[in-house]
């Protein structure tokens, strides 16, 4: 499973692109991620809400060293297709979505790494892939899974770079928001306050959103406050 606040609160932006691959690359510290750009194998993360280019936007490219054996993984051969593509890619996606990625290859795991990690889930997403894909399928469905994990890793990277900008406004907490229904703000007097998605379908949450320069949130007893963006300073999904 991926989650933001593992990358947020374990990983900060101790990211670097390794040059040499494409790949991206999560350090533990400041310290270490600053050594490898020192020593020239890998570069500082640019986001494109900065201007970059594309090609600096950083994806997740799959690990081409495979040694898996695909055809012992399944009874069924490739002429015995069970699985139509769409059931396929939904699979891809439910075992992206469902699974731990915290192995050695973390956000960029190896063929062997994928099915090591398929074959341990009690999901049934992982048991019918094994029990009704083809070898041909179940590779697809592996090279598909790293694609999913270097796309969010990619899209988290921007997330975080969008938060530790110095400052909020209406703009920018719309996007930060946008995949959630409420989120938790902090402001500038320590306070805490839940704010709600003015896109769900919810007209009261949508006039809470009405200023320009604040918005109304509610505090822990359900009471209403109107907040100024210029006074937030931190936004938790």
């Amino acid at each position: 499973m991926i989650k933001l606040s593992n990358l947020l609160n374990e990983q900060e932006k101790f990211t670097a692109r390794r040059k040499k691959s494409g790949n991206v690359s999560v350090f533990d510290s400041e310290e270490a991620r600053d050594n490898a750009v020192k020593a020239g194998t890998h570069a500082v993360v640019k986001s494109k809400d900065h201007g970059d280019s594309k090609k600096d936007t950083p994806t997740v490219k799959p690990k081409e060293d495979s040694k898996v054996d695909y055809t012992s993984l399944t009874k069924r051969t490739d002429d015995d297709e069970s699985l139509r593509p769409d059931q396929v890619s939904q699979l891809s996606k439910s075992l992206t979505n469902d699974i731990s990625w915290d192995g050695p290859g973390g956000f960029e795991p190896s063929d062997e790494e994928v099915i090591d990690q398929i074959r341990k889930s009690p999901r049934q997403s992982a048991k019918d892939l094994l029990s009704y894909g083809t070898p041909s399928q179940i590779k697809l469905a592996v090279k598909q899974i790293q694609k999913n994990l270097g796309e969010s890793i990619t899209s988290m990277i921007r997330l975080v770079d969008l938060l530790n900008e110095e400052s909020f406004d209406k703009k920018k907490l719309l996007k930060l928001i946008k995949k959630h229904d409420d989120a938790m703000i902090t402001t500038s007097r320590g306070k805490e306050y839940v704010i709600y998605n003015p896109n769900n379908g919810n007209q009261d949450n949508t006039d809470m959103w009405d200023g320009n320069k604040s918005l109304f949130a509610v505090d822990s007893n359900g009471g209403e406050h109107e907040i100024r963006y210029k006074d937030i300073t931190s936004f938790k999904a």
